[in-house]
């Protein structure tokens, strides 16, 4: 697949400083598993809804490896010392004969409430309403208060069920504005 370089994008956060934004690339399942290595067990579980001990190589070149189609993932990224540091991740996969996809959001504990999960909620909703993805769906664990603000605040409109324990919320993208 041919990297997207149109979808990168600078994005100002509400308490100052700049992150950047772009489209996952294979070469970054390394930096993935460095992203798990700087989250907490807790923010790891509410993730993946389960504890993990450590994110397998064959975990991080899933994330990291999309058709920019059907899959399509988004870093968030810092430069450190001249370095580029990936610090979140939001990526979606369409839903097998639906116009759905289930999304998920992942940024490091150290860059948590800075505005880092909207901006990539944000961004890549516009993506998939560019992709003919009509709506979002993900299960979010009750305690997950940081994802649940994120998707109250994101401006787009939310239905929210909890079913079995779990909060299932749909995200309809037909009002999401393109960033």
């Amino acid at each position: 697949m041919t990297y997207l370089r149109e979808y990168e994008a600078d994005v100002s956060l509400r308490e100052g400083g700049v992150i950047h934004l772009r489209p996952v690339r294979p070469e970054d399942a390394p930096q993935l598993v460095g992203l798990f290595a700087h989250s907490s067990p807790h923010s790891i579980f509410l993730r993946f809804h389960q504890a993990l001990p450590r994110l397998s190589q064959d975990m991080a070149r899933q994330f990291a490896t999309v058709d920019y189609q059907d899959s399509f993932a988004l870093v968030a990224t810092v430069d450190e010392g001249g370095q580029e540091h990936i610090v979140g991740l939001g990526h979606y996969v369409r839903l097998p004969g639906r116009e759905s996809a289930e999304a998920a959001f992942w940024v490091e504990d150290a860059y948590q409430r800075k505005g880092i999960g909207t901006a990539l909620l944000r961004h890549l909703a516009a993506v998939a309403r560019e992709k003919g993805v009509k709506a979002f769906e993900a299960n979010v664990l009750p305690q997950n208060t940081l994802m649940l603000q994120v998707l109250r605040n994101s401006g787009l409109s939310l239905e929210i069920r909890l079913q079995e324990g779990v909060y299932h919320d749909v995200t309809p993208l037909d009002l999401a504005s393109t960033c």
